[in-house]
């Protein structure tokens, strides 16, 4: 796969912007019509859920919302849509979907870790593991927002940074294994919490996120510090979070 470079900087909605100039005729031609967006869209747009869900980011990381909103404005796309697909492990879905899209749900990311010992350096490893309609598609984010120490992400084109492999400057590393909780609740999308940890600058910053109790889902993280030598695995479905350091 090649992965086209976006180099974006400034304040949230300049990122985003940029970030959405950069994949807009990806997203027209792509991800627009995939199967599992297009049933979202069908199920929950408008919906009093998606509105609760918008409420949390927009009272917990309003940064990462004007983000957002600067993405849908350069991808051509309206705020709800852009929002919605960027919450597509947070809804729950009836048992009467079509076979695509329950393949998609459950296909997923795999992380390893790898402590150091006497012969190796500590290493996280990803493979990234999503939609076929996004094979050839997808891109490599290298940001320098203000007032944070600068990230550098996989990127599908329409999701926000942060929910599949990505390190800041500050040397804190980020993968996801996804995994589809059962205990979903109307708070903060795991996409926002991922793209926030994007911007910690210890891992314990890191954590504080991860173990909040007004997700509205989770992930499996495996996080690493290399400024503080620290490696940390965490599932963290809405009912509780599991930490286990390395």
């Amino acid at each position: 796969m090649t992965l086209k470079v976006i180099n974006a900087s400034g304040d949230a909605y300049s990122v985003g912007r940029v970030i959405g100039d950069a994949i807009a005729s990806t997203v027209q031609q792509i991800t627009v019509h995939n199967e599992e967006f297009i049933a979202a869209e069908t199920r929950w747009s408008g919906s009093h859920y998606l509105d609760q869900l918008m409420t949390a980011a927009r009272q917990t990381f309003p940064r990462y919302v004007r983000e957002l909103e600067g993405m849908a404005d350069g991808m051509g796309v309206a705020f709800e849509r852009a929002f919605l697909w960027n919450c597509r492990g947070d809804l729950r879905w009836p048992d009467d979907i079509t076979p695509a899209v329950a393949a998609g749900l459950v296909e997923g990311c795999t992380s390893l870790i790898i402590p150091a010992d006497d012969d190796r350096v500590a290493t996280i490893a990803h493979n990234e593991d999503g939609s076929a309609d996004y094979a050839n598609h997808c891109y490599w984010v290298s940001a320098r927002p203000d007032d944070a120490p600068g990230f550098e992400s996989f990127l599908y084109p329409g999701m926000m940074p942060g929910h599949s492999m990505g390190a800041n400057r500050a040397g804190i590393v980020q993968t996801i294994n996804n995994i589809r909780v059962h205990d979903l609740q109307q708070g903060i999308p795991r996409h926002f919490v991922c793209r926030a940890i994007l911007d910690c600058e210890t891992l314990d910053d890191a954590l504080d996120l991860l173990k909040r109790d007004d997700r509205a889902g989770g992930f499996h993280h495996n996080l690493g510090s290399a400024r503080e030598g620290r490696l940390v695995s965490v599932e963290d479905p809405d009912s509780a979070c599991s930490v286990h350091e390395l």
